[in-house]
């Protein structure tokens, strides 16, 4: 009998360690999406920025001034072009 005693403190111990992990992760998950929730707005505009620049490098040709999708110039408005 004493041989099984240790062994279900063991377990015990394996299982409360699986705990604390899941406990862990949950906590990391809880902050991940509390940062991504406060600071989205600024996320979806600095995403919307890079966007914006693919779209002028693709539609800039070398001699030109760069254009919007509907055909109309692009204002420069500090050191981007933007569309109206």
């Amino acid at each position: 009998m004493p041989r099984t005693a240790p062994v279900r403190v063991r377990t015990r111990e394996r299982g409360q360690a699986i705990i604390e992990y899941g406990f862990l992760l949950i906590l990391v998950a809880t902050v991940v999406i509390a940062v991504v929730i406060l600071a989205g707005g600024q996320l979806k505009a600095l995403y919307q920025d890079v966007a914006d620049e693919f779209n002028f490098l693709a539609t800039t040709s070398i001699s030109g001034s760069p254009t919007c999708p509907d055909g109309t110039p692009a204002i420069l408005r500090g050191h981007k072009y933007k569309c109206n």
